[in-house]
């Protein structure tokens, strides 16, 4: 409860803060930035070292890419079907496939699951929602924004390579075990427990409640969809493929997150569905902190 407590808290104080600000970008960009670099890469070293390689890890590493595969094959000729604009139908469609796996799933399941779970949250999140962010969000956004601009493969693997998490990623598989980083142990977990407020901040920060009648079913969407469809899917296949309730558990909880916060960055700079994308994020984060706990009290192994 203190955690959801102190993640509720933030959001409301990231909502109130928007109130007093001019402008909400420099504050966005240095909590992203703070985030990115010190935040995340801190939750690596201090759980990932002691991960053990098995196929268990399978469930959690394929379970992203699966999710946005169905996302473009289900949603995106759903939302065709329904005649929404080009603009809707691609924010609908990443919005379902990607959840905020790093900067609220990953917290989550340390707080709920204890670090044991950590590495297969990590896995998802690094090895699935962040690559799936580089590859086929930005490439979705450039091809719909519009532009005239597309991006080069080569231009996607230096995104890839050199994201600070990714990188503390492959660092931190080449250590023994966390005894390595012993002396740093108690710093990198206080630095990793300031993600999930922070994330909340950032989320109110964006926050906006204005639904515009146009955008009703597809808010609805997007929020039954994440938070509803995608853990159903999750756990039926999860229930076949693995038997470890620790993975099993961490794979649900991020399957269960709310929309990611990086491609609503990118829709909305792009001028796709701005408003929409914007109260659409909101909403959903908001009833997440209904929809997680009622999946791990009903669903979880524990």
């Amino acid at each position: 409860m203190m955690t959801y407590g102190l993640a509720l808290g933030s959001l409301l104080a990231g909502i109130l803060l928007k109130k007093f600000l001019a402008s909400t970008d420099r504050p966005l960009s240095a909590i992203n930035t703070y985030i990115i670099w010190l935040a995340l890469p801190a939750v690596i070293f201090s759980t990932l070292p002691d991960m053990q390689f098995s196929t268990k890890l399978l469930l959690p590493l394929l379970t992203p890419w699966l999710l946005i595969a169905l996302s473009f094959l289900v949603i995106y000729p759903l939302a065709s079907r329904l005649h929404w604009s080009v603009e809707i139908k691609i924010a609908v469609t990443l919005m379902i496939g990607l959840g905020n796996t790093a900067f609220f799933g990953v917290p989550l399941v340390k707080l709920l699951l204890g670090a044991g779970a950590v590495p297969a949250a990590i896995i998802y999140d690094q090895l699935g929602s962040f690559i799936i962010l580089s590859v086929v969000a930005t490439a979705a956004v450039a091809v719909y924004s519009g532009d005239g601009k597309r991006p080069s493969v080569k231009s996607i693997l230096w995104k890839v390579v050199r994201f600070p998490p990714f990188i503390s990623l492959l660092l931190a598989l080449l250590l023994p075990s966390t005894e390595a980083l012993a002396g740093m142990l108690p710093l990198l977990s206080l630095l990793g427990n300031t993600i999930l407020p922070l994330a909340m901040l950032m989320v109110g920060l964006q926050f906006s409640i204005q639904v515009e009648p146009a955008y009703k079913w597809p808010v609805f969407t997007v929020i039954a969809g994440k938070l509803l469809v995608t853990p159903l899917i999750v756990i039926a296949v999860g229930m076949f493929f693995t038997s470890n309730p620790q993975v099993f558990n961490a794979t649900l909880i991020q399957s269960a997150m709310p929309p990611m916060v990086t491609p609503a960055i990118l829709l909305i700079g792009a001028g796709l569905a701005p408003r929409f994308v914007a109260t659409t994020l909101g909403l959903a984060t908001l009833c997440a902190f209904v929809t997680v706990p009622l999946w791990i009290m009903h669903w979880g192994f524990f």
